[in-house]
């Protein structure tokens, strides 16, 4: 407790980025079931749901199907993934600069990786093989996020398909 002018004021803790993602990580996954708006969000390319949200931090839950490509997009947050299983390849660049470039192709022995964080506006796309794959999306947004969404909707550069763009302006006035 903080007193100024005989006044007691409780010092709020806001925990960071990377200790939210860690309480994430040591529940062993665990989902929340009172997110706002929460739904299962459907593109041409994937399947997720809302898992996590805390402060700034939004963690969603995604299948990725097989066989596909993910074109190079971007999104205004941080991004960060967790690797579970299947076969994908991943890319990112620093935006506009395929210079930049460099690609991951996820094993099982990468099972539970962590990703390092990609900065807003960081280009990044990826290739689902046979299996596809199961990943965890972390979203870092500069401020707290008072209505999650999907990072699916949340989303710039080439679309997935005609149910990514309906998907995309369904929720574009909320």
């Amino acid at each position: 407790m903080l007193r100024i002018n005989n006044i007691y004021l409780e010092k709020k803790y806001m925990k960071t980025s990377q200790e939210i993602v860690k309480s994430f990580i040591d529940s062993g996954y665990k989902h929340m079931d009172n997110i706002h708006n929460n739904q299962v969000f459907y593109t041409d390319n994937s399947c997720s749901t809302l898992a996590w949200v805390e402060n700034n931090v939004v963690i969603e839950y995604y299948l990725l199907f097989p066989n596909l490509e993910t074109p190079l997009h971007d999104h205004p947050f941080d991004n960060q993934m967790i690797f579970l299983r299947g076969d994908l390849t991943a890319y990112r660049q620093e935006g506009g600069k395929p210079e930049t470039r460099f690609t991951v192709k996820f094993t099982d022995e990468m099972q539970n990786h962590l990703s390092r964080i990609m900065p807003i506006g960081g280009e990044h796309g990826f290739t689902t093989g046979e299996r596809g794959a199961v990943i965890y999306n972390i979203q870092i947004w500069p401020e707290s996020v008072k209505n999650p969404l999907s990072a699916a909707i949340q989303y710039s550069g080439t679309s997935m398909g005609p149910r990514h763009e309906k998907l995309i302006e369904k929720f574009k006035s909320v």
